[in-house]
């Protein structure tokens, strides 16, 4: 039970919140699913944001705070789809892309970039051209993108 005015970053809260927000996602009328996620993100908030939405749903997910550790991830372990933030420091999210292709092996990993900044048609042609397969514009509670990426996971696998 929530306490009035308690601090919104006290354990007690981030608890509360993890469990409301997992409420919520396992009624969504989306379909429940497996796979395995990795999101690249430097954003600590959007990587459990979209964290919790993913496992709400039953897929396993792996995170990483640039594109480096998420490459070297990608490279050690098998996923389904790679969500890739499109602006981060260091390597952004089209260089990403374009190294993640590399290890494409029968069409997987799905790779999807997933910004707020790049809204105009060239940032979407420039994010297919560097390995992109989709594109989803971010938004606060993410909700556009998991739609996309357990639609992504339910696909049948080429060869299954």
């Amino acid at each position: 039970k929530m306490k009035r005015g308690m601090n919104h970053c006290s354990k007690e809260w981030t608890i509360w919140s993890y469990e409301m927000v997992k409420m919520i996602l396992t009624t969504v009328l989306l379909p429940q699913g497996s796979g395995r996620v990795l999101i690249i993100d430097d954003s600590r908030v959007a990587r459990r944001i979209l964290q919790m939405h993913f496992e709400a749903k039953g897929v396993s997910v792996e995170t990483a705070e640039d594109g480096p550790s998420g490459i070297a991830m990608a490279e050690s372990s098998r996923f389904d789809v790679i969500v890739v933030d499109g602006l981060m420091p260091g390597m952004d999210g089209f260089q990403v892309c374009t190294e993640l292709a590399k290890l494409k092996v029968g069409g997987k990993p799905v790779i999807v970039m997933h910004t707020n900044i790049y809204k105009d048609f060239q940032a979407r042609s420039d994010a297919m051209t560097s390995g992109a397969d989709e594109f989803v514009l971010k938004v606060l509670d993410g909700s556009p993108l998991v739609k996309r990426v357990m639609e992504l996971l339910s696909r049948p696998t080429p060869g299954a």
